[in-house]
């Protein structure tokens, strides 16, 4: 277990979370106006909604460092800790911008934590279909999508760009909640195959 922990860095993990929060209690509110197709003015996007990408970028980098060869036959059921591992990070980068919010420390934690879950399902889906390499990447472009095409002409968020709508907004939670259920999916698929084999 330790060599796993060792391997996927799990250390650097709890370290971008804490990073995670002293972007969020650092930097506020502000909000960096980023073109938009439909919006006039551009979209206004608070730069704690994508801090996010830190965890899941340093968690796709975790899992992407094994080796497939070796895991394949391993022990320990290794993709599982991986699934279970991108859980608690999940949840970790929830639970600290609940708390920073709810402690009066930062009023977008919430929504940056939200942020958080999709960003780790949409890694988690994109090291499916693009490989464990290249998976990190497809939370970014996710985001600069919704980001470009997510604003209406008055720069108001659309409802499906969920990374930008208010996190009383129970669609955007759909959205979030919904990519990391289907990463999970997508690998337990993985897990079940490599054991079958």
């Amino acid at each position: 277990m330790n060599w796993w922990l060792a391997i996927r860095r799990a250390r650097a993990s709890v370290i971008a979370v804490g990073l995670l929060a002293a972007v969020l209690v650092s930097v506020g509110g502000l909000a960096v106006t980023v073109p938009a197709l439909f919006a006039v003015q551009g979209l206004a996007l608070p730069v704690g909604l994508l801090a996010p990408l830190i965890v899941s970028t340093s968690v796709s980098h975790g899992l992407a460092r094994g080796d497939e060869a070796t895991e394949a036959v391993a022990v320990r059921p290794v993709l599982l800790l991986d699934i279970g591992y991108a859980v608690v990070a999940a949840g970790a980068t929830l639970g600290a911008g609940a708390g920073l919010q709810l402690s009066g420390w930062s009023n977008l934690g919430i929504a940056a934590g939200r942020n958080g879950i999709g960003f780790i399902g949409l890694a988690l889906i994109g090291r499916r279909f693009l490989g464990r390499d290249t998976g990190a990447v497809v939370p970014a472009v996710v985001a600069l999508l919704l980001a470009f095409f997510g604003g209406d002409a008055s720069g108001t968020p659309q409802w499906w760009a969920w990374i930008v709508t208010p996190p009383d907004d129970p669609r955007s939670w759909v959205f979030a909640v919904g990519f990391l259920v289907l990463g999970v999916g997508l690998s337990m698929g993985r897990a079940g195959r490599a054991h079958a084999a």
